[in-house]
């Protein structure tokens, strides 16, 4: 499988031989990077001249102007998310809900910086280390 821009998705794994063909839902790594080569593919397909370089900006830097909005959504209610994460386990929704909480505290980098958020807010909120994995 391809993903829009070039990016390969390798899916692994072990079937059973003969068994029937299973859907599977992924999730993307770079889900706005993604959406960006995904409308840069479509406008080309459709004979629009597309120049300059695919990529995600998620906010200005301090001191660039604001971006004109193309397209905007409004998430679901916070309760409803924790739910789907509690209740669901709706690993997509987990990972979402993580890195926003993680955005409340600044900017994070790699996925090691977005790793160290949840060790962060347990030792500031009193769990002792290793009480939750």
């Amino acid at each position: 499988m391809r993903e829009p821009g070039g990016d390969t998705v390798i899916v692994s794994g072990v079937m059973p031989a003969g068994s029937a063909p299973r859907k599977m839902v992924l999730a993307i790594q770079e889900p706005a990077l993604h959406a960006a080569n995904l409308l840069v593919q479509l406008l080309k397909d459709r004979g629009i001249k597309v120049g300059g370089t695919v990529r995600s900006l998620h906010e200005p830097e301090p001191g660039e102007a604001a971006q004109k909005v193309l397209a905007e959504h409004l998430s679901i209610p916070l309760k409803d998310s924790v739910k789907l994460v509690n209740k669901i386990s709706q690993n997509l929704h987990t990972e979402v809900l993580l890195r926003t909480a993680a955005r409340q505290q600044g900017r994070w980098a790699t996925p090691e910086d977005l790793q160290k958020f949840p060790q962060a807010f347990y030792l500031k909120a009193g769990i002792p280390d290793g009480d939750v994995i």
